[in-house]
């Protein structure tokens, strides 16, 4: 069993993971520093979430990242699902009534 390479964790990869069909070679998200993480809400109840990443947890861009949220100016690492996406700005809320050019 090999071990993560993240420096703060000496918590061992099981075998498996390792080489999952989704290994981080073959993700297609990408990111930098200064990009926003747009996580849109999957449920009428929740809501868009938008922070900026601080942080790349791998040198190609690829997650997790180190995220600075817009909504409370907390810090978390997150491993992004599918419902998010990176983006170079932030994206504003949409104004009811106006349609986008």
């Amino acid at each position: 069993m090999r071990r993560c390479g993240w420096p703060w964790s000496d918590a061992p990869v099981p075998p498996d993971a390792a080489h999952s069909s989704l290994g981080r070679e073959e993700w297609g998200m990408r990111a930098q520093i200064g990009n926003w993480l747009i996580v849109e809400g999957l449920t009428d109840a929740s809501h868009r979430r938008q922070g900026q990443i601080v942080e790349l947890g791998h040198a190609d861009g690829s997650p997790p990242y180190w995220v600075r949220w817009l909504d409370d100016d907390h810090r978390s690492l997150v491993f992004p699902g599918p419902d998010a996406r990176v983006e170079a700005h932030p994206v504003h809320p949409a104004v009811p009534g106006v349609t986008p050019d």
